[in-house]
């Protein structure tokens, strides 16, 4: 192929790919395409980082440890729909990584998050994440990732915990206790309607970001994340403003708040 041949070749897959990662709070909202049961399954993973590990290092867990966590009673038919979320999780976590090489050329690394997910028949399951991403997986975890389980389990719904991870990777300061919640950090979240629709819907198979009416996308998606979210944090105030050009609407900009109770006399 010619050069511009290469050019149009690559063009075309940024234009399809809402999965570019360039540093580690950007994998907070990379995956829009998991269903609910998986992204609370991604936190789950995410949780087993420590602040030393390294790349290459495989971490264990169990189906009954992860019923436990989801509050499903433990059985065949659990342990059945566990495995095939276990199964989607790992299909749709691509991972879109820019490159430089040492000639100057450019180029597309198309990754994923896992490195692979293993279930044994023992009900043992092993996981590692990607060597090329998990660098950006320890930093998450360690400067934005500051969050509880104990939080997430809180938050119920997939538009919710998208929501929330969003609070935390714009955070405004530092992500204390839950029952500290003077300690809650502000967030102001901005973004143009087509990152709000790839972080909230993901995108299609063929990589093109999914796209609502942007009037169902604020009453199905934003209403319900916002009212999720004041429901597990009732001190924080949850608002936003619709950015429009005339009578279109081009994006938004959300803000978490948190309230100031103690009025000094």
């Amino acid at each position: 192929m010619t050069d511009r041949k290469i050019d149009m070749a690559m063009d075309a897959l940024k234009s399809r790919s809402n999965y570019f990662v360039y540093q580690a709070n950007d994998l907070a909202r990379a995956f829009g395409n998991l269903t609910g049961r998986q992204q609370k399954l991604l936190d789950f993973c995410f949780s087993f980082v420590e602040k030393e590990d390294k790349a290459g290092k495989v971490y264990q867990t169990n189906l009954a440890d992860i019923s436990k966590y989801f509050g499903l009673r433990k059985s065949g038919r659990t342990y059945t729909q566990l495995a095939d979320s276990l199964r989607g999780l790992n299909l749709n976590t691509a991972v879109y990584l820019r490159t430089l090489h040492n000639d100057g050329s450019q180029g597309i690394l198309m990754t994923s998050l896992f490195d692979f997910i293993e279930i044994v028949n023992n009900g043992h399951v092993n996981f590692r994440f990607s060597s090329r991403v998990a660098p950006l997986v320890f930093q998450l975890s360690q400067r934005f990732y500051s969050f509880r389980l104990s939080e997430l389990s809180a938050v119920k719904g997939k538009y919710g915990l998208t929501l929330l991870r969003l609070w935390n990777a714009n955070k405004l300061g530092k992500w204390r206790p839950k029952e500290n919640p003077q300690s809650l950090p502000k967030a102001v979240i901005k973004g143009s309607l087509e990152d709000w629709e790839s972080w909230f819907l993901g995108s299609d198979n063929k990589g093109n970001v999914r796209h609502w009416p942007a009037g169902r996308f604020r009453q199905q998606v934003l209403e319900v994340a916002k009212k999720d979210l004041e429901k597990a944090y009732p001190s924080v105030l949850f608002d936003y403003d619709i950015i429009k050009n005339g009578r279109n609407v081009e994006g938004y900009v959300f803000y978490c708040t948190p309230i100031q109770t103690n009025v000094p006399m």
